[in-house]
């Protein structure tokens, strides 16, 4: 008997030891830490892509179904809200380019060839006070919006796929599903639009994560959302319906970023929409 007992507690911690690794390395454990990670940076660089098909109900000068991508990059400081953002929304083929620098207390400054050669100066919060922001982008950023997809995980949902390198980088790739209901409830404290919020309940969300075997970092998210009604602001009036496609990449986390008013002279939003007014004609609406 006295033989058996070191031999007994040596299969004994032998299990518990096994046991604790399954449990300390679980998807949902590695999955869960990697989300907090991610919850705790402070600035972070994102590579982004979004395809995206809307169909109308009523055909408009599109077509009854319109594509387009939104590609581009960001440099955001989550704790801050700041960020600078370059992108280019194709639609129908044709390519539109747009640089956005987000500073504190809502200040803004938009540059796109098709509007303007010189930087437009706005603020949020003069806009929202209008009603004419229907989305605060202090709080909308992508990063954001994916930190929200990553917090309405659905438990018992997580799947642990396999190991694929992105970027140099080798990860794990995990596949979740999205609570609605909580996305929504996410969606609803970053002061989104209650018909923006109304449009995804009856969407399914799903998405592949790939973190970091290394670091435990999030590197890569892509999201699929189907099925958004899409209202008209401030009723109930259905346009429409989409499906898109969010696929970001992350890099540079915690390093310094600038994000600052851009150089040179700005014109403000009112001047501009003067300018366009004057300019305005028969021959040039």
């Amino acid at each position: 008997m006295k033989k058996l007992i070191p031999l007994l507690l040596l299969i004994l911690a032998a299990a518990a030891g096994y046991f604790g690794y399954s449990y300390y390395f679980s998807p949902e454990k590695v999955l869960s830490r990697a989300i907090q990670r991610f919850s705790n940076l402070n600035t972070v660089h994102g590579e982004m892509n979004i395809d995206l098909v809307v169909r109308l109900n009523q055909p408009q000068a599109l077509g009854k179904s319109v594509q387009q991508t939104l590609s581009g990059f960001s440099d955001i400081n989550i704790k801050d809200k700041t960020q600078k953002t370059h992108m280019t929304l194709t639609t129908q083929g044709k390519a539109v380019d747009m640089d956005f620098v987000l500073l504190k207390d809502g200040e803004m400054y938009m540059k796109s060839p098709v509007l303007s050669q010189s930087w437009l100066s706005l603020n949020s919060s003069a806009l929202k006070e209008k009603g004419l922001l229907t989305v605060d982008p202090q709080a909308n950023d992508y990063v954001t919006q994916s930190l929200g997809f990553m917090k309405s995980v659905e438990k018992g949902s997580i799947v642990k796929l396999e190991d694929e390198i992105v970027d140099g980088v080798k990860t794990t790739k995990f596949r979740v599903d999205i609570s609605t209901p909580r996305y929504m409830e996410f969606m609803k404290a970053l002061g989104i639009n209650q018909s923006v919020v109304d449009g995804i309940q009856d969407a399914t969300v799903k998405s592949t994560i790939w973190v970091s075997r290394s670091t435990g970092n999030i590197v890569a998210m892509e999201t699929e959302v189907k099925n958004v009604k899409i209202y008209q602001p401030g009723t109930s009036n259905l346009l429409g319906s989409s499906d898109y496609t969010i696929k970001l990449t992350y890099s540079r986390y915690d390093q310094t970023i600038d994000v600052s008013k851009p150089a040179g002279e700005a014109i403000p939003y009112e001047e501009f929409l003067k300018q366009a007014g004057d300019a305005k004609s028969p021959s040039n609406p």
